[in-house]
This record gives C-alpha cells, sequence and structure tokens, in this order.
C-alpha cells in the first residue's frame, strides 16, 4: 500500500516520533514531476494537484485547522472530515497520474509504479543554488 500526499514525510516523522513504523509513503510533487505534470522548479501542493487532476476543490484556507494541535483527542468532527479530504485527494491524485502514464497503465501496483519515489523526500533548490529538484534523502 502506498501512502501519498504533499510533503508525507513529515506526516511519516510525526508518526515515527509516536512510535509507529511508516513505510510506502510517495511525495505526490516529486510523483508530478516524474511524469512531467508540473516544472520541478515550481513546487505546488495537494489542493493544487488535485484540482488540476482530478477536478475537485480541496479547501487549505482554515489555518487555525491544518495548523491546530493534531495530537489532541478526541479528533472533533472537523478534524476527521478534514483529514479524511486530505488523504482522498492525495490517493486520487496519485491514482489519476498512473492512469495517464504508460508505465503506470501497465504496472500491476500503485506501489511498483512509484517504487522509486517510495520513502523518498524532495530536495528543494536554495535560493542562491542551481542544482536541479530531484528526489532525495529517505524519509
Amino acid at each position: 500500500v502506498a501512502k501519498a500526499g504533499v510533503g508525507v514525510g513529515r506526516d511519516a516523522d510525526l508518526l515515527r516520533e509516536r512510535g509507529a513504523e511508516v513505510r510506502g509513503c510517495v511525495d505526490l510533487f516529486l510523483l508530478a514531476v516524474r511524469e512531467e505534470f508540473v516544472d520541478s522548479a515550481q513546487p505546488c501542493g495537494l489542493a493544487f494537484l488535485s484540482r488540476a487532476l482530478v477536478g475537485e476543490e480541496l479547501t487549505k484556507d482554515d489555518v487555525r485547522l491544518r495548523k491546530d494541535d493534531w495530537s489532541r483527542r478526541p479528533l472533533s468532527a472537523e478534524r476527521l472530515v478534514y483529514a479524511a479530504k486530505d488523504a482522498l485527494a492525495g490517493r486520487d491524485a496519485a491514482r489519476e497520474l498512473r492512469r495517464r502514464s504508460e508505465a503506470g497503465r501497465q504496472s500491476p501496483s500503485m506501489a511498483a509504479w512509484c517504487s522509486d519515489l517510495l520513502d523518498r523526500a524532495p530536495k528543494f533548490r536554495s535560493v542562491s543554488g542551481k542544482a536541479p529538484l530531484t528526489p532525495g534523502d529517505h524519509i
């Protein structure tokens, strides 16, 4: 099972801090760059990818909700809905990238198709740096 999202490495790190074993994460930005859907010099978020790939609006405007303490339990209904929409948007965007890819249509599974990017974190170019954005360190 591949877990897809933008910045998913940060989520994986937070889960590991709580003792969870996390593997099989793929950063959708790296996947979109590999599939030449977006340019590596222009990072984008899940809301953009969701809208551009599947035509779904993913509201990320509520900073209070995004930056709130998600370790507080129980999660409110508002948080559960937000998390579910976020997870589904990541899944749907990854599926659409795979559907558009010749190699993706021939792969036996999502994990096989994106195996080169599983558990990789993006390396971002510094403001003064010239290096291209490429798949980087393990997450």
